[in-house]
């Protein structure tokens, strides 16, 4: 093995020994061993491998249990836990022991989780307030912008018109931390993070820009790896453009100084050399297209004239909304609830009946949670994240209430735990696992 493969293969196997302090790390110990087996390709070492591994796969089966216990208890107060039984039993077999979901504690949780689905079915009705304007769900991709990309749905929803997230980004980001940008020469693209209500009040105020003027989803591009290197990518094309107007850059590039004389026309040489840069040079102006897609070249060129690297971004934007940006005619109000844990906080559980309430009369919720959970039920709660909820059902096969995320991780759903229904980017979540994840909801009245 490399050294590299040595280093990679401690940190997976450092990750291994915390995960089986919470739960059951079978499925990624097989994982594991399997790569250390294929790169190692010693048959001593590797035996040696699996010998550690025994002790640490009894620990996870031990914790598993545990949690399973946990989530019994907790599960039972929406649906009956026929999903944790089970696992709870599998752990307890490769122990060798016995667990039976008909002793007395666990039976009376069954009983507790199938009297609250069969109260739940009442109020949970299916809802789907996804419209026309909000079909394919958005790919903020390599930015930090998911509460942009909430702040467009609700938006879009709102005044039908399907809003550029990236324009709210911009509008946040501008609006009270500009200076922090300047002073500490920080790209656009790197300012991750944002609250949804703020950015939404922000964006009304300025006025919001439509999709088709400045696009920000990365399904949509076709030559740029990300919007984020885009962004850089204007960016780095200002720099480019003040280098071609020096003399000791672009008079030697396109036209070589040969007599005092060619001093007199230096002028006009320097004067064509950025329109023949641009033109000669398709990344460049594959960027902007992408970006700015109603841009056209003199008008690119005179944006990067008045315009310094840290500002190039912000008066492309501008001078692309300009013709369409709108302040929707209604009054909208903005509504946000966070909860940290504080008495007299709204708690999870009371802002669900909120949505169910916003659902029920046709509205979206924007909801903050922990995107950790997405991605596996039983993870420990991290990485603050922003999305949609769209819909509502009951599902009948688990007795779980369920909430559609509109999330904005693409049409993909390879990122979603396996146990939650996905389809096309939307991903059902249950509410006993959105209680969970979430501590906040946004939505416009």
């Amino acid at each position: 093995m490399s050294t590299e493969q040595k280093q990679t293969a401690s940190e997976v196997w450092n990750s291994l020994v915390q995960e089986a302090k919470r739960r059951s790390i079978e499925n990624k110990m097989v994982t594991f061993l399997n790569a250390f087996n294929k790169y190692c390709g010693n048959p001593v070492l590797y035996g040696m491998a699996v010998s550690k591994s025994l002790p640490l796969l009894r620990e996870g089966q031990e914790s598993h249990i545990q949690l399973m216990k946990k989530e019994i208890e907790r599960v039972s107060k929406y649906r009956a836990p026929l999903l944790e039984c089970a696992e709870l039993k599998e752990a307890a077999q490769t122990l060798n022991r016995s667990i039976n979901c008909e002793d007395s504690a666990l039976k009376r949780q069954m009983s507790q989780g199938i009297q609250a689905a069969s109260n739940r079915i009442q109020s949970c009705t299916n809802v789907d307030n996804r419209t026309d304007i909000l079909q394919r769900p958005r790919d903020q991709d390599s930015t930090g912008w998911c509460y942009a990309y909430t702040v467009a749905d609700l938006l879009s929803y709102k005044t039908g018109k399907l809003i550029s997230a990236a324009h709210v980004a911009n509008t946040y980001n501008d609006s009270f931390i500009n200076h922090t940008k300047q002073f500490f020469n920080t790209s656009e693209a790197d300012l991750h993070g944002g609250m949804i209500k703020s950015a939404a009040e922000k964006a009304l105020q300025k006025g919001v820009c439509l999709e088709e003027d400045l696009p920000s989803s990365d399904y949509l591009y076709s030559s740029l790896t990300n919007i984020k290197s885009g962004i850089h990518g204007v960016e780095n094309a200002k720099d480019l453009y003040d280098e071609s107007l020096s003399p000791s850059w672009a008079e030697l590039l396109f036209h070589p100084i040969t007599s005092i004389t060619s001093w007199a026309t230096h002028d006009e040489t320097i004067a064509s050399s950025p329109q023949e840069i641009f033109q000669n040079c398709p990344e460049i102006q594959g960027n902007w297209k992408e970006l700015f897609p109603n841009l056209n070249m003199d008008t690119i060129l005179e944006v990067l004239a008045q315009s310094t690297s840290m500002s190039v971004v912000d008066n492309l934007i501008a001078r692309a909304c300009l013709k369409n940006s709108f302040v929707p005619d209604t009054k909208l109000n903005i509504v946000e609830k966070i909860y940290r844990g504080g008495l007299g906080e709204p708690t999870p559980d009371e802002m669900t009946q909120d949505i169910d309430d916003q659902l029920n009369h046709k509205n979206i919720v924007g909801i903050y949670y922990k995107a950790s959970l997405l991605q596996d039920r039983y993870a420990a709660p991290k990485y603050g994240h922003a999305s949609s909820v769209v819909a509502r059902r009951f599902n009948f096969l688990s007795g779980a209430c369920e909430y559609l995320i509109r999330n904005s991780w693409g049409s993909s759903c390879a990122n979603y735990d396996s146990e939650f229904s996905c389809s096309d980017g939307h991903v059902w979540i249950p509410q006993e696992h959105l209680v969970n994840m979430m501590y906040g909801i946004t939505y416009v009245q």
